[in-house]
């Protein structure tokens, strides 16, 4: 797994990001203390920061991923990170909910167009034969730093205030964009209308290799829907698209209660959150370590349908036990560790899946739209979550999204189009950032 490394684009590029994720999760940490301990925020007001986290998703995310294919990845994912470092910065002025998620919201959006290209950036530069065990190594530093960070933030929060953190975050922004002004990108041909693209009012030529005469909204409109076509077209895409959709509609429901849940059967503790967070982040390193090292032994699919029955079944025994008098802070850890352990073979094995049967000049657009279709799932399940914790208690809710994951696992594997390894749709990429 480690040899991918060996790639110095890509090793300067997980660096950076590694590092911004830690800040991230000190970030998360801190506004979730601020909403949930010192402002005492209702268990709605609560759920609201997953809404206002996925707006910006289900909004601009699908027109953004047309933009990550046009523009130069590069750049895009520099100024991205510069913007999200000074918006990080707002939080220490907020002084109410409404004014945390408006920039929640703004961070977000520049979020939207970093992360296409970042994915997309990853299928460039590593070959097809690596993209599993960089996309293990991704998911490793993001479960990694989601072990120190909430852990360390939270000790941060009550020695310094969450502001320390909303600090550290912004710094880790600047060290992203430092690392990958670094990198060099290998060139390739911008492809801004497929062949054959149907633009209402425009003659589009079908030879690949002659001049593409639509500019503007049409060439736009048409890049879109080559994206669409693309994921309707291939079956594993399709597959894919649709259950990362249904995972993100159950994981709406558990995080839209999860700081309630741990207020109502932990105390109310920022170190109790972040040990929570903190067990998961243990259980999916642990499975992203495996997944890079042995998962091409196994199916993609198979490792997602895995990946969504240990979910589902850790978040159901989790919330189940508050109903026994077995409940401990210690047995809560220990099933969190099992849902952790299916984050980590889910968040590796879904990337890998859409990079496999995605074309270079494509991967923008997919990435895009199908984050743009999971999270705006995201904003019914979201709200929902607030909604019945206020009238269940946030521990049902927590045991209902751990079932629909579990369901969706076995209407997954039901479904699965294909149990081999599977082979690139993929094309060589052959112009310049």
């Amino acid at each position: 797994m480690l040899s991918v490394l060996k790639n110095g684009r890509f090793a300067r590029l997980w660096l950076g990001q590694s590092i911004s994720f830690l800040g991230d999760w000190l970030d998360v940490l801190a506004l979730l203390s601020l909403l949930a301990f010192r402002w005492h925020a209702s268990p709605f007001e609560l759920s609201l920061f997953g809404l206002f986290m996925a707006l910006p998703w289900a909004i601009i995310g699908p027109f953004a991923g047309v933009f990550a294919d046009r523009w130069n990845r590069k750049g895009t994912m520099i100024a991205a990170d510069l913007l999200r470092a000074a918006i990080v910065l707002g939080y220490l002025a907020a002084d109410s909910v409404l004014q945390v998620y408006v920039l929640l919201a703004l961070k977000g959006a520049v979020s939207t167009f970093f992360s296409p290209a970042r994915l997309a950036t990853i299928k460039q530069i590593v070959p097809e034969e690596g993209l599993l065990s960089a996309n293990s190594l991704s998911q490793l530093s993001l479960q990694f730093t989601k072990i120190i960070g909430p852990a360390v933030g939270g000790v941060l929060v009550v020695a310094f205030g969450e502001s320390f953190c909303f600090w550290a975050d912004s710094l880790s922004f600047l060290a992203s964009a430092a690392m990958i002004a670094t990198v060099s990108l290998p060139t390739r041909r911008a492809k801004p209308l497929e062949p054959g693209a149907a633009v209402p009012g425009v003659a589009v030529a079908t030879d690949i290799a002659a001049p593409r005469t639509p500019t503007g909204w049409a060439a736009f409109v048409g890049d879109f829907r080559a994206g669409l076509r693309h994921i309707i077209g291939s079956p594993p895409l399709l597959w894919t698209v649709l259950l990362t959709a249904a995972i993100a509609f159950s994981i709406g429901l558990i995080d839209g209660v999860c700081a309630a849940f741990v207020r109502e059967t932990l105390g109310a503790s920022p170190e109790a959150m972040g040990w929570l967070m903190a067990a998961v982040g243990i259980g999916a390193t642990v499975s992203a370590v495996w997944a890079g090292q042995y998962g091409r032994r196994f199916s993609r699919e198979g490792l997602c349908i895995t990946g969504t029955l240990g979910l589902g079944v850790g978040i159901v025994l989790m919330s189940a036990v508050t109903y026994t008098a077995l409940l401990t802070p210690g047995l809560i850890m220990g099933f969190a560790l099992l849902a952790g352990l299916g984050v980590g073979l889910v968040s590796v094995a879904l990337p890998t899946l859409l990079q496999t049967h995605t074309p270079d000049e494509k991967m923008g657009r997919v990435s895009a739209a199908t984050d743009s279709l999971a999270t705006g799932v995201q904003l019914v399940s979201f709200p929902s979550s607030g909604a019945l914790a206020g009238a269940i208690g946030a521990a049902s809710v927590l045991l209902g999204g751990g079932l629909a994951l579990t369901l969706a696992g076995l209407a997954g594997w039901g479904t699965m189009p294909a149990r081999g390894k599977g082979r690139a749709e993929t094309g060589t990429a052959t112009a310049g950032d």
